[in-house]
Parts: C-alpha cells; sequence; structure tokens
C-alpha cells in the first residue's frame, strides 16, 4: 500500500462525514497490507505515531523518475525569457504572487517586458482562469496538456515554478507537507526551480538539499521578483552554467526503488510463508483502531 500524501489527517480534505468515511477505509487498507511506504520521511513519522501497531511495516520510499524521461537537456538561450508553471491552481495554490513579482520587474528593467513570459499549463478553478486571462501581454495559459506535452514544455523552459498550498502562520503545517511529484518532473528537466512554499516545506528541504533552486514563502513578492530579475540577467548574458542544474539524483532513481521494494516483498513473502502461529499475524482492525493516537485521528 502506497500512502502519496496524508490521507485522513490531511486538511485539504473534505470534512464531517467524508472524513470519518475516509478515516474508517485508511485503518481497514493499513491493517490489511503487509508493507506501507510513503513519500516522504515527515509523513511516514506522523503516520507510525498515528498507528504504532503497524508502524514496523512502514517504509520511506520517495517519489521515482523514469530513467527514460532524464535524457539530457542541455540549454540553449532562446528569443524568450521563459518561467514555466505546470500543475494545478486552485485555492491556496495562486498565481498572483508570480505575476506581481513579474509587474516589479517590469518597473526597475522595462526592457524586460518584451523578454520575458510567465507560462502557465494544467488545470486551473473559475477565479485563476479569470486571473489568467486578463491582459497581460507577458502571461499565458495554456490549459491542460498531456503527459509528453508537459514534459515537452517543462525542458524547454528557462526557469521552473513550483507553488505549495498556502499555511496560515500557527497552522501546524505537518498534515499538508507531503513530496510533490511535480518536483520530479522538475527535476529531470534540469533547470532551476523557484519554489514558493512554506517554511520547512518538503519541497524547499528537497531543493535545498540537491541545490535544484531556490525556495520563498507566499508573503515574500519582492525576492520573488529579484530572483526572477537575477535568472533574467543570466538568460540576457548566455550564461549555461546558470540554467543546467544536475537534478538526477540517484536516490530518485526508478530502478533503485523498484529493486529495493523487490527485496523488501521478497521478505514479506518468506516471513508470511513461515509465520505458523497468532503471534507473528498481523493486527486486526480492532487493533490498530484501539492504537490511533488522539481522539479525531490526528497524532498526539
Amino acid at each position: 500500500m502506497q500512502l502519496s500524501d496524508p490521507w485522513s489527517i490531511s486538511p485539504l480534505h473534505p470534512s464531517g462525514y467524508d472524513i470519518e468515511w475516509n478515516k474508517k477505509q485508511e485503518i481497514a487498507a493499513i491493517a490489511e497490507a503487509s508493507l506501507i511506504t510513503f513519500t516522504s520521511e515527515r509523513t511516514l513519522k506522523r503516520y507510525q505515531d498515528l498507528y504504532p501497531a503497524a508502524a514496523r511495516r512502514m517504509r520511506y520510499y520517495p517519489n521515482t523518475f523514469d530513467p527514460d524521461q532524464a535524457m539530457p537537456n542541455p540549454w540553449n538561450k532562446g528569443p524568450e525569457f521563459s518561467i514555466v508553471y505546470a500543475g494545478t491552481l486552485g485555492g491556496s495554490r495562486r498565481p498572483d504572487v508570480l505575476c506581481e513579482a513579474v509587474e516589479r520587474l517590469f518597473e526597475r528593467a522595462p526592457n524586460a517586458r518584451d523578454q520575458l513570459r510567465l507560462i502557465f499549463a494544467g488545470h486551473a478553478d473559475r477565479a485563476t482562469r479569470r486571473y489568467l486571462t486578463q491582459k497581460r501581454a507577458y502571461v499565458r495559459w495554456l490549459g491542460p496538456l498531456s503527459f509528453p506535452d508537459s514534459m515537452k514544455l517543462i525542458r524547454s523552459a528557462d526557469m521552473l515554478v513550483l507553488v505549495d498550498n498556502f499555511v496560515s502562520p500557527g497552522i501546524d503545517a505537518g498534515p499538508y507537507e507531503f513530496f510533490p511529484s511535480k518536483l520530479l518532473d522538475y527535476m529531470v528537466a534540469q533547470r532551476p526551480i523557484l519554489a514558493i512554499t512554506s517554511t520547512g516545506s518538503i519541497a524547499r528541504e528537497i531543493i535545498g538539499r540537491h541545490k535544484l533552486g531556490s525556495s520563498y514563502g507566499h508573503n515574500e513578492c519582492y525576492a520573488v521578483s529579484e530572483e526572477i530579475e537575477k535568472a533574467w540577467r543570466e538568460w540576457q548574458n548566455g550564461s549555461s552554467s546558470f540554467f543546467q542544474v544536475d537534478g538526477q539524483t540517484e536516490m530518485y532513481d526508478a530502478r533503485r526503488g523498484a529493486e529495493r521494494l523487490r527485496l523488501e516483498l521478497e521478505e514479506v513473502v518468506q516471513l508470511s510463508m513461515e509465520a505458523n502461529g497468532p503471534s507473528t499475524a498481523q493486527p486486526s482492525i480492532c487493533e490498530i483502531e484501539s492504537t490511533v493516537s488522539g481522539t479525531e485521528g490526528q497524532p498526539s
């Protein structure tokens, strides 16, 4: 069983009856699974605390990229400086900070207006679509693309943008934080990443650890503007070293993850065959439920 992001504890999911139903399904699935995998170490820790009876069957398996997608992508200066966002927009995941940052750049450097393009691709809610289709000559919204077309666009960019959901100060950000799969697509494109994300997020951690780009908060418009200006000036100078980023970290290679999973599954099968009594059986649903931390499915 794989949980790419938090299930019942995610504040992005519906509340009320829906969350109660999801909680029951989660407990049943965890009780049944011989192996439960998570894409971030923080999510793993949360669920180990939440379901201590199942903790020994939980593992950290980060998202991985297909080697076929990780072909060399040398940078060449094109006629426009293109910043690309590929992914869903809506709710607190908004394009406003990017557009405002670009417009601040235009105030400082008017000649950038004819050279810079901010390109969005993916699903967007009604309010965001209305915002993106207002008269801004530097903005292009392409709508949803197929995966091959999306990857082609990503690989053609000079800079890539990741926007996480906004988490208000004082709110526990943990349930919001998981490994964005889009980050893998960006990594294999080998271009600098500009992330708009909360302090301490998984995206910020990975970008910093592997030197993939820069991260800023949703309210740091001026800093975002300066980062875009720096990249634009590097583009003007034809600085290939700035735009050529090595994002193909071995730990995210699907071949490595598949081999590790194969070995784990062989061990699970072997242990299952050797099990002869109740002492080796997995905890039941009742046992899992009885060890849940907190009164409302939240980690204690």
